[in-house]
């Protein structure tokens, strides 16, 4: 395959919102983009699958995420608000449980400040810093989770919310690093939130 289709096919899977990339000085990063192809599945496929297939269907998931296991990885969505009530969704703390399974983010969102995510039943699950705040278009925490030995021993990690207007949305992304392999099930999670963030 020649390098112009290799390039009109990577901007279809981008206009699609199939990928999404990042540039790194002069490379030019690609990530897969689960969430859409997860919301085709859930509208038109979910709903008519039988329980005994939904297993498996969640098994091959799982053993899939494993295999794409590393250290960094991107979800890009669309959502249709505005920057502000977005970058409001995701500082809130009374909107942060919608999203968290319930837990909320404390923190006054200042540069240096610091983070926590308390759980419903007031335990930290993670804590962390501000490392920018530019409302309403970026924000990125170091975060470590506190409730894990394991995870906690993996110290800190990124996460970076980008907020960037679209055609009549917003276009959220939402970027990963860890500091060691991640496990799929923090994978799953995130993904499971980034999902939420529409609702």
């Amino acid at each position: 395959m020649s390098r112009q289709a290799v390039t009109k096919h990577v901007a279809l899977l981008e206009k699609a919102n199939l990928i999404s990339s990042q540039w790194q000085g002069r490379e030019k990063l690609h990530y897969l983009n689960p969430v859409p192809i997860n919301e085709i599945y859930t509208r038109w496929i979910g709903k008519f699958e039988r329980g005994d297939f939904k297993h498996l269907t969640i098994s091959n998931k799982h053993s899939r995420r494993i295999a794409m296991n590393k250290s960094e990885f991107v979800y890009t969505t669309y959502i249709k608000t505005t920057a502000e009530k977005l970058w409001n969704a995701l500082t809130n703390p009374e909107f942060t449980k919608q999203y968290w399974f319930g837990a909320h983010c404390e923190s006054d969102w200042k540069v240096g400040a610091s983070w926590k995510l308390i759980m419903e039943d007031g335990k930290v699950a993670d804590t962390g810093e501000i490392l920018e705040s530019d409302p309403p278009t970026r924000l990125v925490i170091k975060w470590r989770n506190e409730w894990k030995p394991e995870m906690k021993a993996d110290g800190y990690s990124r996460c970076v919310f980008d907020i960037e207007p679209a055609e009549g949305a917003v276009k959220l992304t939402v970027t990963i690093r860890l500091t060691r392999r991640s496990p799929s099930s923090l994978r799953v999670f995130w993904r499971m939130a980034e999902s939420s963030f529409k609702s």
